[in-house]
């Protein structure tokens, strides 16, 4: 459903540099939607997100097979994404693959 979403959303992607949290229950979406969920991923990257897990309150490394209750998507060269590589041990670009 979130892959709907985004595909509708081409201005809002275009212009918002703003961070995005998506639920990702990679697990859910293989049961009831026969999905893998690459489709919201490859959506996120042609708009220029890098993409890591949230859990737990932090920003970690993002897995594309776990699932996670959130990821969180920042704009590359976003002020968001320059805060949270500065500090945060993370490599600079963990996205969609």
């Amino acid at each position: 459903a979130e892959a709907m979403v985004l595909q509708g959303a081409h201005n809002f992607l275009s212009a918002n540099r703003a961070p995005l949290m998506i639920e990702y229950r990679l697990d859910n979406a293989k049961k009831y939607l026969g999905s893998n969920m690459d489709e919201l991923l490859n959506i996120l990257e042609a708009y220029s997100y890098d993409i890591y897990s949230f859990v737990s309150g932090k920003i970690a490394a993002f897995d594309r097979e776990k699932s996670y209750e959130n990821i969180v998507a920042l704009k590359r060269g976003s002020q968001a994404h320059s805060l949270i590589l500065s500090t945060a041990a993370l490599p600079a670009r963990v996205a969609a693959k």
